[in-house]
């Protein structure tokens, strides 16, 4: 699966200050597995929204995939 993770909204503007990477663009990774930090805190203090989009990029390849919630998380 290729998956697009795109925390905040309009973040880039940051320029990576309170996220770190943990894994890279073609890395193998397992369930469970993170992928990355960052500080929601400073994602709002920078005047930014921390709406997260998770995206299956080559969804066409998983047919029997299916979206089993939306909406706000309260995990984070």
């Amino acid at each position: 699966m290729e998956v697009l993770i795109h925390v905040g909204v309009d973040t880039v503007n940051m320029k990576g200050d309170g996220f770190r990477l943990l894994v890279a663009e073609g890395d193998q990774v397992t369930a469970g597995q993170k992928l990355m930090e960052f500080d929601m805190k400073k994602i709002r203090a920078a005047g930014y929204s921390t709406t997260t989009a998770v995206l299956l990029t080559n969804s066409d390849d998983y047919p029997a995939f299916r979206v089993l919630k939306t909406g706000k998380s309260d995990h984070l």
